[in-house]
């Protein structure tokens, strides 16, 4: 029977990663739902493992796939083939408690042809007794990270990349929270969660944030959540929402792109006397929210569903005092936990990308009342979708000026370098002390490419051109944009 259970899983895994690699913008989110509520229904704990065994294949994919050209170029030619020896490997050498390489490999077997069942498993038998120096030998600086060769190129170039680079091929083991002030100050919350028994800290980048460093089986459960007056949010979205001076009673603030919502909750907290319009292009999307609202009986807040573009459609004329721009783009800040980014994103998307935050910049700027202030932010680290977009604006628009930031670390204390060291042990892939079992963590801490890696640092903030704060991902926050722009 196990070993039934061990092919059935090979087989989820394989169609889910299959699935997200097949299909142009499918989430991986959404292609696990799919495949542990369709046909028959996947148990709670079993969702988790296949949940962590594809995100992780997903994270190590281009890594696995540069061995696989050497070792058996017929197996990488192959989608599915190459997906379950991926997979295979990744559980072998990532995840504690996983089955034997041998075992694991016959499991991917039974999922594969006849015919080519014993290449599979010779290929993932090869490359499991590859030294580390001939590794390294085969991998090139971006597989040795399982990057696109683009997007290294772009990482290396525009930032710090090694300060973050062991990151990269983890899960990230804390939870960003934002605190409502009206409901307990930052500290308390944290001594009531040590309390509990977890271990959280502030946030080094938002006075109303939290970090949890173990993560809850049940993050419902956590204090405030039911009650709404604590919400999941990683830091450096809050940041974005901590920017604009303070409003009056009436005035109006848009967040534009608003769905799935997090801003806006939190715009909730830091404008307390504010009037809120939520713009959604996706009618879907717009429903949640305003459902959600409606729940919370949130009359501050109407949920509008339009275009952002096209402002003559939805725009009564009534100028806004600021405006929250969440531009969509590449979110190559979140590949920890969107792996998925890595094989959807290209260097013309990312151009695609730019010209459309350009066009939101220009549409939603003439919204913005004398005086106001407008706030972009992105969840990508890639210039071409940030400051360059910034600078373009600015150039041809009068009457705009970016607000110079500051480092946001500057107002907290941080880590010493033992606490960092101590966290970029413990904070590998999944984690121990506390978390789920089916959370895994990397053999002896070492990168694949068989470096140990020096510790991240917990917070990582870097200015490029004077128009915006960089965050790269950190041991506490994932990676972004943020920019303040005010209005003449």
């Amino acid at each position: 029977m196990r070993a039934i259970r061990r092919a059935e899983r090979a087989r989820r895994v394989s169609r889910i990663v299959c699935n997200v690699l097949e299909r142009q913008w499918l989430p991986l989110e959404r292609a696990w739902d799919a495949e542990c509520t369709e046909g028959s229904v996947v148990d709670a704990s079993e969702r988790a493992v296949l949940r962590d065994i594809s995100s992780g294949t997903l994270r190590h994919l281009h890594y696995y796939e540069r061995l696989l050209d050497y070792v058996e170029p017929r197996i990488a030619r192959d989608v599915q083939l190459r997906v379950l020896a991926s997979a295979t490997l990744y559980q072998a050498e990532h995840m504690d408690g996983a089955p034997s390489l041998s075992t694991l490999c016959r499991a991917a077997g039974d999922c594969s042809p006849s015919r080519v069942r014993s290449i599979v498993e010779a290929a993932c038998e090869t490359i499991a007794k590859l030294p580390t120096v001939r590794r390294r030998e085969m991998l090139c600086p971006a597989s040795s990270l399982s990057l696109p060769s683009w997007l290294h190129l772009r990482l290396r170039g525009q930032g710090p990349l090694p300060t973050y680079s062991s990151l990269l091929l983890q899960r990230p083991s804390f939870l960003g929270l934002a605190v409502s002030q009206s409901y307990v100050s930052s500290s308390e919350y944290v001594l009531a969660l040590q309390e509990l028994g977890m271990r959280a800290a502030r946030s080094g980048v938002v006075d109303d944030g939290v970090v949890v460093h173990s993560r809850p089986r049940d993050v419902g459960s956590l204090p405030g959540l039911a009650e709404r007056k604590v919400h999941v949010q990683d830091a450096v979205q809050q940041f974005a929402t901590t920017l604009f001076a303070p409003l009056a009673p009436g005035e109006r603030l848009l967040d534009a792109c608003a769905a799935p919502g997090g801003k806006t909750r939190s715009l909730l907290h830091t404008q307390p006397h504010a009037s809120i319009v939520a713009l959604e292009k996706s009618p879907s999307k717009a429903t949640a929210l305003a459902a959600e609202m409606g729940s919370r009986r949130v009359e501050r807040v109407s949920v509008c569903c339009a275009d952002a573009l096209d402002t003559a459609t939805w725009w009564n004329g009534e100028p806004y005092a600021a405006i929250l721009l969440d531009a969509p783009c590449s979110a190559t800040g979140l590949l920890r936990t969107r792996p998925e980014v890595k094989v959807h994103v290209t260097e013309a998307i990312v151009a695609s990308n730019a010209a459309k935050q350009l066009q939101l910049l220009h549409a939603l700027w003439p919204l913005l009342g004398p005086g106001g202030q407008l706030v972009y932010s992105t969840c990508s680290v890639l210039a071409e979708e940030n400051e360059q977009v910034v600078r373009a604006f600015l150039s041809s628009t009068r009457g705009a000026r970016p607000v110079q930031l500051d480092d946001p670390t500057g107002r907290h204390g941080l880590a010493s370098p033992q606490a960092e060291a101590r966290s970029a042990s413990d904070l590998t892939e999944g984690g121990k002390g506390g978390q789920r079992a089916s959370q895994r963590r990397a053999p002896k801490g070492r990168s694949p490419a068989g470096r140990a890696p020096a510790p991240p640092p917990s917070v990582s903030v870097h200015r490029r051109g004077g128009v915006g704060l960089v965050f790269y991902p950190s041991v506490e926050h994932q990676g972004g944009f943020v920019a303040l722009l005010q209005k003449a």
